[in-house]
């Protein structure tokens, strides 16, 4: 591990709907031969305390690499605000000295191996030690990712490809340009990953409890891919102009969500995408007759209050006639009183 560096560049930040910045992470590991491998992500600061977070409850431990404050700017109280010039700069190079110090660490490597910050950097499990030149299985794994269909029957291997299809497909959120691309592969490696499973669990190669934890990630990912990329393609469909429509329909896989139900099979993506909005319309239907019933609510509530305001009201009176009454049999005894005395 001493003849690996890792470079750690964030120079690019794009502002989000005028609400939070975006920091581009650039990572190139270099080793003492010249080797490079590089690798980037895009991340939100409220992701970097979360991942923070993360780590310090896997470990047990305080992290001891520091974060910038989220009030604090050079040693200055300041009002946050993500999109701050200021703010963005200090965060820039406080964000790429914390990466540095993270990856960089010789000393204490439980950090930097945590699959949180493999998963958060999107970067191999094995980063810190596997070699960077282009082996033959490097090669094999290039194959798979444009849809070829290596052999996962090693229960460790189907763990790594589950976790590298998780990594593609938040690439694949982040830059919508390839989202299409990916999709594809990513669908024809969760159907190998589906298979795959099936085998392990034929071979006896883990536990039913094992096989149950990894068919639920599975069925995680599944979930994932139809929410994060099916909808982004049926809402590129309905922008593309109808001229165009017949061919859009015909695309092979690139709307198609994982699993088809009885019903949803045998639609196309313009059905589905129909489907969805009149899903949508009897939620909102269903909203507000829920509305109307919490509004009714509201109503008989508050007539309740008036009406106890007026019980209250009565009670008041009563006590004051009660006292009225007390006093006057006190004075009616003190005047009998007296005679009985006269």
């Amino acid at each position: 591990m001493g003849d690996l560096r890792v470079e750690v560049d964030i120079n690019t930040v794009q502002i989000v709907k005028r609400q939070y910045a975006l920091y581009r992470i650039d990572l190139t590991m270099v080793r003492s031969g010249g080797e490079q491998r590089q690798y980037h992500a895009f991340h939100r600061f409220s992701e970097f305390i979360k991942l923070r977070q993360d780590l310090e409850n896997e470990m047990g431990s305080e992290l001891p690499y520091e974060l910038p404050g989220r009030n604090v700017i050079n040693g200055w109280l300041k009002r946050t605000n993500s999109c701050d010039p200021d703010i963005i700069e200090h965060r820039k190079r406080e964000l790429g000295r914390f990466l540095y110090d993270l990856l960089n660490d010789s000393f204490d490597s439980r950090w930097k191996k945590s699959p949180y910050v493999c998963h958060f950097l999107q970067i191999p499990s094995n980063w810190a030690d596997a070699t960077l030149r282009r082996t033959s299985n490097e090669r094999e794994g290039d194959s798979t990712e444009f849809g070829s269909k290596p052999s996962l029957k090693d229960p460790q291997k189907w763990l790594e490809e589950l976790r590298d299809c998780k990594i593609l497909l938040a690439e694949a959120v982040r830059d919508r340009s390839s989202a299409t691309k990916i999709g594809v592969k990513l669908r024809l490696r969760v159907q190998n990953l589906d298979i795959s499973l099936k085998q392990i669990h034929q071979d006896q190669l883990v536990g039913t409890s094992e096989i149950t934890r990894r068919r639920n990630l599975l069925n995680g990912l599944k979930t994932d891919l139809n929410e994060k990329l099916v909808e982004r393609d049926s809402e590129w469909f309905n922008s593309v102009d109808d001229s165009r429509s017949e061919e859009i329909n015909e695309r092979p896989l690139q709307g198609r969500k994982i699993g088809e139900t009885s019903q949803t099979l045998g639609l196309n993506d313009q059905e589905l995408l129909q489907l969805h909005r009149d899903k949508t319309k009897s939620q909102d239907l269903e909203l507000e007759k829920l509305r109307q019933i919490i509004l009714s609510q509201k109503d008989l509530s508050i007539s309740m209050n008036q009406e106890l305001t007026q019980q209250n009201e009565l009670l008041d009176l009563m006590s004051g006639e009660v006292d009225s009454t007390a006093n006057k049999l006190r004075m009616a005894n003190r005047g009998a009183k007296r005679v009985n005395e006269g």
